[in-house]
């Protein structure tokens, strides 16, 4: 997998799946570009994946989350190269905690959502800059749990994402 897949499957991701986050789509194609890698050493995949990353960063998107997400990614490689000599172990282990940290990081909005709700009490007015999927979510539980609430959303530039 080279960075234009990668960056092509990052976009089938988010066209394809609108629920799921540029994070989480970004972690995706990074466990998947591990798991395909021909690296030999943790020096060339490390190298190989800041070069995706870099190619990921670039898409026009929510480039604070996908940098976030990456730069956790990438701590994994840091970790598990000091845990394991032998390459093939590393990257095994590496595959397996960034399937964990992928399953984690999905799961959360929910998560969030749950325990967010409770702060929106009747009559708020809640003020949202930009767009959340947190949000949206956490917005829905509250409007199911039958609150009554205002929200304001401010116009962001210059995508206009609100």
């Amino acid at each position: 997998m080279n960075n234009e897949s990668a960056v092509l499957d990052f976009r089938n991701i988010l066209e394809n799946q609108p629920d799921v986050s540029a994070a989480v789509a970004a972690l995706t194609v990074l466990l998947d570009f591990v798991i395909k890698d021909t690296s030999e050493t943790i020096q060339e995949l490390d190298s190989n994946i800041k070069s995706v990353v870099e190619a990921l960063n670039c898409v026009d998107c929510s480039v604070t989350s996908v940098k976030s997400a990456c730069e956790l990614f990438m701590r994994f490689i840091t970790l598990t190269s000091l845990d394991h000599s032998d390459f093939k172990e590393c990257k095994r282990v590496l595959s397996q905690r960034g399937k964990l940290f992928l399953e984690r990081v999905s799961g959360a909005r929910m998560k969030i959502a749950k325990l967010g709700h409770t702060f929106i009490v009747d009559g708020m007015k809640v003020l949202i800059h930009s767009h959340s999927k947190v949000i949206y979510q956490t917005l829905l539980e509250a409007y199911s749990a039958k609150k009554r609430f205002h929200v304001y959303v401010t116009e962001s530039a210059p995508d206009f994402s609100g």
